[in-house]
């Protein structure tokens, strides 16, 4: 898992496919972009910008994938999202679905994290994590870029 500011992104392009997904944060616009769901590289890089609204800040439960890493990025306003080291994950509620490269557990998170304006976080397969978590009624922008992994 990595916390970082934006500006400090291209020191984790650990490939192509990283620095492309974080070059695309970099040189846009994305608080006037629409939301929307765009392929920058077939299936293997795929962005989705979002305009959320909070639901609260307890995670019910916590996802993990086998094959992609996710990139969250807040545009504006925070976030909280919910960390674990998935080998730590003990209580699944769901199996792995290879469709949507997800399984989900009922662990409690190790670590909170608060992510502002201007940050991103890196979920890598091996953590397990929970995103979305913001005061009920709250709003703000944020971009997930899934990567498939190395």
């Amino acid at each position: 898992m990595i916390l970082d500011k934006l500006e400090n992104a291209l020191l984790y392009s650990f490939n192509d496919k990283f620095r492309l997904a974080f070059n695309f944060l970099l040189s846009n616009d994305l608080e006037s972009l629409p939301p929307c769901r765009l392929h920058l590289q077939g299936d293997d890089i795929v962005v989705t910008i979002v305009d959320m609204e909070g639901a609260g800040e307890e995670p019910e439960d916590l996802e993990a994938h086998h094959e992609f890493a996710d990139i969250h990025y807040l545009v504006s306003g925070e976030e909280k999202m919910a960390w674990k080291p998935q080998d730590d994950c003990m209580q699944q509620k769901d199996a792995y679905d290879e469709q949507k490269d997800e399984e989900r557990f009922t662990d409690k998170p190790s670590s909170m994290l608060s992510v502002q304006e201007g940050h991103f976080v890196v979920f890598f397969p091996h953590d397990a994590h929970k995103a979305g978590l913001a005061p009920v009624g709250s709003k703000y922008r944020k971009v997930i870029v899934k990567v498939r992994d190395i």
